[in-house]
């Protein structure tokens, strides 16, 4: 496997950055759809054991965007996306979810 340069930042990369880094790389991510929808809420890359660099999505980023694309309550858009987002499993690429400040006053868990 290819190991690309780095992609190095602070606060997170802009997801096209992320998705170009990715791209040099021979990891099969899955990008979630609608791609218009998830992919500003892109915020990096995230491994496991044994298998390649994954995306890493920012959890308060999509639930915000549910309440204010689809019109939901926090907690209809927190059931939507446990149901319909994080339960799936969709092989070694399957995305993961980071809130980067899980104590804070806006923390969605």
């Amino acid at each position: 496997m290819t190991t690309p340069q780095p992609l190095c930042s602070s606060p997170p990369a802009p997801p096209q950055a992320v998705l170009d880094w990715l791209a040099q790389t021979e990891c099969e991510a899955i990008r979630l759809e609608p791609r218009e929808f998830y992919d500003p809420h892109i915020v990096g890359v995230a491994y496991r054991f044994g298998f390649g660099p994954v995306l890493a999505y920012d959890l308060p980023g999509i639930l915000e965007a549910h309440v204010l694309s689809d019109g939901m309550t926090q907690a209809q858009a927190r059931e939507y996306f446990d149901f319909n987002t994080i339960g799936g499993w969709f092989g070694e690429g399957t995305p993961v979810f980071i809130h980067r400040c899980p104590g804070s006053s806006d923390a969605p868990l």
